[in-house]
């Protein structure tokens, strides 16, 4: 096996983790390394192995190669041999090794670089399909992230994240590098919502050697790496649009200076490119960056042009300031929060005295909101409201501002105060747009709204910005009610379709109600497909709320493990992403799934955290409500734990959250406390209307729970599981299991535990309803199928290996548990 890639990619530290498994199993692990200073030296790398093999090196004929392939090739079941960087070994080593390899068939671990090939004997191997190759590829962001978690302690600033990720194209030692030379030089900051790390260059050795090769390029060849360094992963026919140039780039690219991944340029290292850039003066670097720049703005493509524009930032004449603007508000549209607040600064350099416009200034007010910088937000909000000038201006800092008052310095009586202060100048159609958000706020001031409607149609000519934020509200307001006709969603699309992305969280909002209309529908396994999907492919802006979707998706489906991992990570990223207040609503979930596995002092320790307007928000109210429920069932109070859930749901109810409110009800049904959820659940359903599965399955599990009807439960329960809500189902099936209805037919008794025990081979859920439910073990159902077959004692015995004593002693319980008297009574019963 060859393990392939950059340098530091971490092909070594592989090679040695999968040594360290094969030594666990008593397999001796050779190691012999390649350096290209020993290529003239034959056989020179497995000199360290001599003592361990039993050789010794010999005057004058020294180590042979003959010594070598009989010491390590008869003992080739008892050996791993691991070579570093395979491809810089002498032909006399390789030789050894491929006759180890082809002869022998001694397992081998190599690594190599990948602009180091194969020559041969070991592309031989290669040739002779004797050689797997893996190629390694860069980390992800996401790797990249869960690194830096592990190595802090802490979750760092998502933009810093994402700029490591870029300087290092995903390689872990390089990674490495930069945060041990931030935290040598204190540009490590320990802040409430995690670690902030400002920029560091790579360390100066790393340089060297890179500028070493590409000194041994021709001029016109150092050209084009610098063009594609500065290019940005431009597409090849914009950046290289010469001939000549395409030619060269294809040389190139064999030689393993740059890379061409689905006909986009880029160096094969960031790193390389940041040694170009220190190899050019001044003049010279400005000269490349204009020609580069002009290049990715000759299309319509607003994403180059946004690169073109930082690349001018940098020169000396520097870039238009109309583009500069134009570059924050695109940098905000992406979630890219802190380049717009430096390109905002920039901009300020740059134009001195003029002023800034409306547009701008929202944007960078924003963006500092995000960044956690709370007072200069509140500054710069203020500055934008001096320089708006329109109605739709005004909405906008409405929105925007509001958001920032109502979601990061949780204080929402002032958003709707700057709502009430600027509505006599904002015209009805902007207005209109506002009322799904100014909605949201008047729930989490504890007030109740009108009746529960966020129907939103923006008129042709209302300003978009402000149509997409009113959207976003409007989609959270109909999935917390259930309410999923879709219109929200589709004026997101169609405004993204028209104009472009203008929010970073518009996106995913169309998919929330994706996911919202799937659940609701009962395909729990689909909604939970999307969150999956959203979270690999979504910004960073809305990572938080699929992490956290996706943890109460599972929560409600009994893996408490996972949920409760989720709900963690949720917490450590809307600390640093939160645009919609989701923050507290993870906390309660973290309380929940405490409290659900049983540790209530840790649940009640995490409610306390959470803010008064946070609990106000009801999607919130209902996960603390569940936590406290379950705390109060772990004291042994189900009645009391009811309560306290039917409670949090009227008021939920009451404020047009209708679906949170029906799935927090199902406490009620596992607590074994139906009865006390049957009329809000009823009113709910009426309220939705009948042909969404989950509200059907949640109604027909409590109308038959309230009823008495163990069969109609079995059925119900099904449909709840199928709708995501496996703990549900495990527990009512629980509840069925002990009614009388059941107790007296024991074919259906078993089809209820067979069914519940299948439910719980999936989940980790703490069972609630324990007692004499479990009326028959496996076992004794299968000396119930036998001895209802007429087979003795003794021959049950045989059958499943058991003493006739054990047998007897089933059969006793058997009969206590069923009620009858021996085994006439129990064929009897079963044949009825």
């Amino acid at each position: 096996m060859l393990l392939r890639g950059t340098s530091g990619i971490g092909k070594t530290t592989m090679a040695r983790r999968s040594a360290a498994r094969w030594s666990g199993t008593g397999t001796t692990v050779l190691s012999v390394v390649g350096l290209a200073e020993l290529h003239d030296a034959p056989l020179a790398p497995f000199v360290p192995l001599l003592r361990e093999l039993g050789l010794r090196y010999r005057e004058p004929a020294g180590l042979t190669a003959r010594d070598l392939i009989a010491a390590i090739g008869t003992r080739a079941r008892e050996v791993l041999l691991v070579v570093d960087d395979a491809p810089l070994l002498d032909g006399a080593s390789g030789a050894v090794l491929h006759q180890l390899v082809r002869a022998f068939g001694v397992p081998v671990i190599m690594t190599g670089r990948t602009e180091h090939g194969l020559t041969g004997p070991l592309e031989r191997l290669v040739i002779e399909d004797a050689l797997d190759m893996i190629d390694l590829e860069p980390m992800s962001r996401g790797d990249v992230d869960h690194l830096l978690r592990g190595r802090l302690g802490a979750s760092v600033r998502p933009d810093d994240v994402t700029r490591l990720h870029q300087q290092t194209g995903g390689n872990p030692l390089h990674l490495r590098e930069l945060v041990d030379l931030a935290e040598r030089r204190g540009l490590l900051r320990r802040v409430g919502a995690g670690v902030e790390i400002d920029g560091v260059a790579l360390p100066r050795d790393l340089h060297t050697t890179i500028a070493d090769r590409l000194n041994e390029l021709a001029p016109d060849e150092m050209a084009v790496v610098q063009l594609v360094a500065l290019g940005a992963s431009a597409p090849r026919a914009v950046l290289l649009p010469v001939p000549g140039e395409q030619r060269i780039a294809d040389d190139l690219i064999g030689r393993g200076f740059i890379e061409d991944h689905d006909d986009v340029l880029r160096v094969a290292h960031p790193t390389f490119g940041e040694v170009v850039l220190e190899s050019m003066d001044p003049p010279q670097r400005d000269a490349v960056v204009h020609r580069v720049a002009g290049r990715l703005e000759d299309g319509d493509d607003e994403d180059l042009r946004f690169t073109a524009v930082r690349l001018r930032c940098d020169t000396a004449l520097g870039a238009d300031l109309d583009d500069i603007a134009w570059a924050v508000r695109r940098a905000y549209s992406m979630g890219a929060h802190l380049m717009a607040h430096e390109l905002a600064d920039r901009l300020r350099a740059a134009g001195q005295d003029e002023p800034t416009a409306f547009g701008t200034a929202v944007d960078e007010a924003s963006a500092l909101s995000f960044l956690g910088r709370l007072d200069r937000a509140d500054a710069a909000f203020v500055l934008a409201e001096t320089v708006a000038t329109t109605s739709a201006d005004l909405a906008l800092l409405v929105s925007r501002c509001g958001s920032h008052h109502a979601y990061r310095r949780f204080d929402v009586r002032s958003a709707l105060a700057l709502a009430t202060r600027l509505a006599p100048r904002i015209e009805a159609k902007d207005r209109g747009l506002l009322d799904p958000e100014i909605r949201t706020w008047r729930i989490l001031n504890g007030e109740l709204p009108d009746e529960a409607e966020s129907v939103l149609a923006p008129a042709d000519d209302s300003a978009p910005e402000v149509a997409v934020r009113g959207a976003i509200s409007a989609v959270m307001l109909d999935s917390m009610g259930g309410r999923l006709g879709g219109e929200a969603a589709d004026v997101l699309t169609r405004i993204e379709r028209e104009q472009g992305i203008l929010d970073p969280f518009a996106a995913a909002m169309v998919h929330i109600q994706r996911y919202f209309l799937l659940l609701s529908q009962g395909r729990g396994e689909e909604a939970a497909g999307v969150c999956e999907e959203q979270r690999v492919v979504c910004n960073p802006d809305s990572v938080g709320m699929w992490s956290l979707t996706l943890g109460i998706h599972r929560m409600y489906g009994g893996r408490l493990a996972d949920a409760l991992a989720l709900a963690e990570l949720a917490v450590e990223q809307l600390g640093w992403r939160d645009p919609l207040g989701f923050h507290g609503f993870a906390v309660a979930l973290q309380a929940n799934v405490e409290a659900q596995l049983g540790r209530g002092e840790v649940a009640m320790a995490r409610l306390a955290t959470l803010r008064p307007s946070q609990i106000a928000d009801p999607k919130t109210a209902m996960q603390r409500s569940e936590a406290l429920a379950w705390v109060a069932a772990l004291a042994g109070d189900p009645a009391v734990a009811a309560r306290t859930v039917l409670a949090a749901a009227r008021v939920a109810a009451d404020a047009g959250h209708d679906l949170v409110a029906a799935i927090s009800l199902s406490v009620c049904f596992r607590l074994d406390q139906a009865t006390q959820a049957a009329d809000l659940l009823a009113h709910i359903h009426h309220r939705v209307g009948p042909g969404l599965g989950l509200y059907d399955a949640l109604t027909a599990v409590g109308n038959a729970l309230g009823a008495g009807q163990p069969e109609a439960v079995h059925s119900a329960a099904g449909r709840l599981a199928q709708a995501g809500m496996e703990a549900t189902s495990v527990d009512v099936l629980r509840v069925a299991e002990a009614m009388p209805a059941a107790r007296t037919r024991p074919e259906l008794l078993r089809r209820l535990q067979r069914t519940r025990r299948e439910l719980e081979l999936r989940t980790d859920v703490r069972p609630w309803q324990i007692g004499d439910a479990d009326l028959l073990t496996d076992r004794e159902w299968e000396v119930v199928d036998l001895a209802c077959d007429r087979l003795s004692s003794r021959e049950i015995a045989e059958r499943l290996v058991l003493s006739v004593r054990t047998v007897d002693n089933h059969l006793a319980r058997i009969y206590r548990k069923l009620g009858v008297s021996g085994r006439t009574e129990l064929r009897t019963l079963f044949a009825s």
